[in-house]
C-alpha cells in the first residue's frame, strides 16, 4: 500500500502523519520536547530536537502502519515560522535556534516602526501581522497571517464555526474557531498593495479587541 507522508515541525512537538491515497489517516505520532528561556523574553531550542523527533515519529507511524519507507510515495514538510539557525562552514550547528517568538529584538522592531513612520504606517504597509505570532502560540493555528486578506468557507464549515463578534476582532475569531473545530486551514499567497486613502484602524484600540479575545478564548477553553 502506497502512502503519503506529512511531517510538521513546531515549537512544541514534531508530528507525522501517514495517510493513503485517498486521504484517509493511517497513522500519526508525535515526539514532543520543550524549549528554553535563558532570559525573559528569549525563546530557545536546539536543533538536534528538530532532528531527533522527526526520526522517531516517522519510526512511530511506520511501526503502527507495519510500512516502511520503501511504502512511502511522497513526503510533504513544514515548519515552526520564522526560527533562525546558525551553522558553520561544515554545517555544524553554532548555537541553539533563536525562535520565531523570541523578543529580544524589540528594540529593533521600535527603530523599525520610527523609521517607517510610527505604528500607522507600519499597520498600512503590513496589514500589522503582529498578533498573528500570539494567535499561534495560544491556539497552534500555523498560519503567516491571521489579519490580512479575504476569507472563505464552504457552507458546512461557515454552520459549525458559530461566529458572534462584531469587531476588528473577528478576524481573529474566524480562525480560533476553525482551529477549535479541527477544519482544515489553507493559506493562498497574494500581493498586498499599498493602502489607497485613509486607514480605519486604529493601532492600540484594535489590537488589544484582537488580544482581548483571544485570552477570553484562551480562558473559556482552559476552564473545566
Amino acid at each position: 500500500m502506497a502512502c503519503l507522508l506529512g511531517i510538521d515541525v513546531s515549537t512544541t512537538a514534531t508530528k507525522a502523519l501517514l495517510i493513503d491515497e485517498h486521504g484517509a489517516v493511517v497513522a500519526v505520532a508525535a515526539d514532543h520536547y520543550p524549549f528554553e528561556t535563558p532570559r525573559p523574553g528569549w525563546t530557545e531550542q536546539h536543533p538536534h530536537l528538530f532532528w531527533d523527533g522527526t526520526v522517531k515519529s516517522i519510526r512511530a507511524v511506520l511501526a503502527q502502519a507495519s510500512l516502511t519507507g520503501a511504502d512511502v510515495a511522497a513526503v510533504g514538510f513544514t515548519g515552526q515560522m520564522h526560527g533562525m539557525t546558525l551553522l558553520d562552514a561544515s554545517g555544524e550547528v553554532v548555537r541553539p535556534c533563536i525562535l520565531w517568538n523570541d523578543q529580544r529584538t524589540a528594540a529593533q522592531c521600535a527603530e523599525i516602526t520610527r523609521r517607517a513612520g510610527g505604528e500607522q504606517a507600519v499597520l498600512d504597509l503590513t496589514g500589522n501581522p503582529v498578533l498573528t505570532g500570539v494567535l499561534n502560540l495560544f491556539f497552534r493555528a500555523g498560519v503567516s497571517d491571521a489579519h490580512c486578506g479575504m476569507r472563505s468557507f464552504t457552507r458546512d464549515a461557515y454552520q459549525r464555526l458559530n461566529l458572534v463578534t462584531t469587531g476588528m476582532e473577528f478576524a481573529s475569531e474566524m480562525v480560533i474557531k476553525a482551529v477549535q473545530a479541527g477544519l482544515r486551514i489553507a493559506e493562498v499567497p497574494i500581493t498586498y498593495y499599498p493602502r489607497k486613502g485613509e486607514s480605519k484602524l486604529h493601532s492600540f484600540r484594535d489590537g488589544w479587541r484582537h488580544l482581548r479575545f483571544m485570552l477570553s478564548e484562551v480562558s473559556r477553553t482552559a476552564t473545566p
